[in-house]
């Protein structure tokens, strides 16, 4: 595979592993992830109910992190290291469709919810 194959799966691990840190981050702190949550143009101070706000979107945090970080530990396994295992392969096969549709809900999801605690 080509170098910019190694460098997007990389890059996907290092999400799905900041995602993660910000779900614990939102979890132990309380405090809204801006860049993740909400974006450039949202004011994490206008949250109308930040508890509630975190409890519904926490769960989401996870799933994508859970999501992106296995597919970047599969992908980069193998892309480097076990390029003929046919299981890898097939597990990469499954997870990219999945990891796409989780990314989507994800996006979806975090719009409706802005729109509803930012508006």
């Amino acid at each position: 595979m080509g170098a910019f194959t190694i460098i997007i799966s990389f890059v996907i691990l290092g999400c799905g592993l900041y995602v993660l840190y910000a779900w614990y981050t939102t979890g132990t702190t309380g405090e809204i992830n801006g860049v993740l949550l909400l974006g450039r143009h949202a004011d994490a101070t206008k949250c109308k109910n930040k508890e509630e706000f975190l409890e519904k979107f926490r769960p989401m945090m996870l799933t994508l992190g859970i999501v992106t970080t296995v597919y970047g530990v599969v992908d980069i396994s193998y892309t480097l290291i076990w390029t003929e295992s046919e299981v890898l392969g097939r597990a990469n096969l499954i997870l990219i469709p999945i990891a796409l549709a989780t990314v989507i809900i994800f996006g979806s999801r975090a719009r409706k919810l802005q729109a509803e605690y930012f508006s």
